[in-house]
């Protein structure tokens, strides 16, 4: 199927992709850029923001997320969707972080590999941040990975971007990867920060190299500590915190002590600290020494 572009052009669509709540993403005949068509064409303040991104100076981000290129022309000046490169990373990172499945899809994948992926991981958020934009709703399903370990960031149309001083805020998040200071709050109505992406970010670090796990799912300490992850982020109940009054570690969970004293600390910081998270940029750095002092075992 041909679709008319807003500048003017035409885009061929070739084989479905995949399908979610808001629309279908299709590869373009080129092999090179994907085709997302909306179930409802956008107007109004989410076509306000489409077109902003569009606009956008993105250079830096360009290889590390699925960024919005033109827009398809819809009916009354509204969009039907847009055009983006195409991940051609082949997995979501639930896929690499979950034992079973990393065993099915990637059998040679070490826990160096992870780490590896982490770093790329942080680097991706580093790069969104430079390009002065939020990516809001973090989430198990919103980044790819390679079987060489590359990360690319997806579902670029949800994030929050600034256009002449207005804000175009991203109204969606997921509870396991939202921060104490934001569950139960109306995303719609909140300018999301770099802070809070911090959080996300945290999370899907912590479940890479902790085969998964959720850093706040752990076993009750004392009667009426929460036991769901909501609950659990809302009451900054770390389960791997330093003498955590509310939870523990869950039997047979890897120890924190898996990993260096520094990324001990930034868990720490991200998880139960009163004060800024640390960067992508910080944790870019933590990752890549770390990874450094790793070695494959003898036996």
């Amino acid at each position: 199927m041909r679709y008319a572009l807003s500048d003017g052009g035409v885009i061929e669509a070739g084989a479905k992709l995949g399908e979610g709540g808001e629309g279908v993403v299709f590869e373009a005949r080129d092999g090179k850029r994907a085709i997302k068509i909306y179930h409802k064409p956008l107007a109004g303040a989410a076509g306000d923001k489409l077109r902003a991104m569009v606009s956008l100076e993105t250079a830096g981000l360009a290889a590390q997320a699925a960024w919005p290129e033109a827009l398809i022309a819809g009916p009354g000046g509204a969009i039907a969707g847009f055009v983006m490169q195409k991940a051609a990373e082949p997995f979501d990172i639930h896929a690499v972080y979950s034992p079973r499945d990393r065993r099915d899809k990637l059998p040679r994948a070490d826990w160096r590999f992870l780490v590896h992926v982490a770093a790329n991981l942080a680097a991706a958020f580093h790069a969104a941040h430079e390009a002065g934009v939020i990516i809001g709703d973090v989430n198990h399903g919103s980044v790819r990975v390679g079987k060489d370990g590359r990360v690319r960031l997806i579902d670029c149309d949800s994030y929050q971007i600034m256009q002449q001083g207005r804000t175009l805020r991203c109204g969606v998040g997921v509870d396991a990867y939202t921060p104490p200071e934001l569950q139960g709050v109306s995303l719609a109505d909140v300018d999301r920060t770099r802070d809070h992406d911090a959080f996300g970010l945290a999370v899907l670090i912590f479940q890479l190299l902790f085969m998964g796990r959720h850093p706040f799912a752990g076993a009750p300490r004392v009667p009426g500590a929460p036991t769901d992850i909501p609950a659990a982020i809302a009451a900054r109940a770390y389960a791997y915190a330093d003498k955590g009054p509310l939870l523990k570690p869950p039997p047979s969970a890897p120890p924190i002590e898996l990993v260096s004293p520094d990324l001990v600390r930034l868990f720490e910081q991200a998880f139960a600290g009163k004060g800024p998270r640390p960067t992508p940029l910080v944790w870019h750095q933590a990752l890549m020494a770390f990874a450094a002092t790793l070695s494959a075992c003898k036996a």
